[in-house]
């Protein structure tokens, strides 16, 4: 999905029935899931949009995403997950990750309820962005002013979990996170990841 006419607003607030509140009760903007089962994934592309006012329950307060995802030219700004990925929720084995020339920011993660997860391994946390199981890329990008907000949420601005992880001429900064474990990365946290 791309726009011809230049940046596309999509503001998710109008289903919202407490807009400006995030309490998880409005809804997510994009889904991007397709029917067929793994190992079947598809290839997804989302350019020139600006995609703001998402609140759910559960993860990516915009967009969660179990395919093959390109973001190109967005702005992710003013999301929130109850749980993870406050602006981005990616995962999915053999699937990869895409950002370039984007700005993801002002995105909140709560963090609300702690996931099930292999002893020793957490998949909790990314304000603005969370990876799961998935190759990712983030080019000529700026994630700024994202926040988790759970007691053992990490990667205030982005939680990037047991995959490849790139970033190249990205700005990755101004983020929080109030985890109170020493481990919980304001900027950046990653388990398993090579980077």
């Amino acid at each position: 999905i791309a726009s011809d006419v230049g940046v596309v607003r999509i503001d998710a607030s109008g289903s919202d029935p407490t807009p400006g509140v995030d309490q998880g009760d409005g809804s997510r903007i994009f889904q991007v899931e397709s029917d067929d089962d793994f190992p079947v994934v598809i290839d997804v592309s989302l350019a020139r949009l600006h995609l703001t006012g998402g609140d759910v329950l559960e993860d990516g307060g915009a967009i969660d995403s179990r395919e093959n995802l390109t973001l190109t030219e967005m702005t992710i700004e003013g999301n929130h997950a109850s749980e993870y990925g406050g602006g981005v929720d990616q995962s999915g084995s053999y699937t990869t990750l895409l950002i370039e020339r984007s700005t993801i920011s002002g995105n909140v993660a709560s963090g609300g309820r702690a996931s099930i997860v292999p002893a020793g391994y957490s998949t909790r946390g990314g304000g603005g962005i969370r990876i799961v199981r998935t190759s990712a890329e983030i080019v000529s990008s700026t994630i700024s002013g994202n926040q988790t907000t759970g007691n053992q949420s990490h990667g205030g601005g982005i939680g990037a979990f047991g995959n490849d992880f790139t970033v190249r001429h990205s700005a990755i900064a101004g983020n929080s996170a109030t985890a109170k474990d020493s481990t919980a990365g304001n900027t950046f946290f990653s388990n398993g990841n090579d980077i």
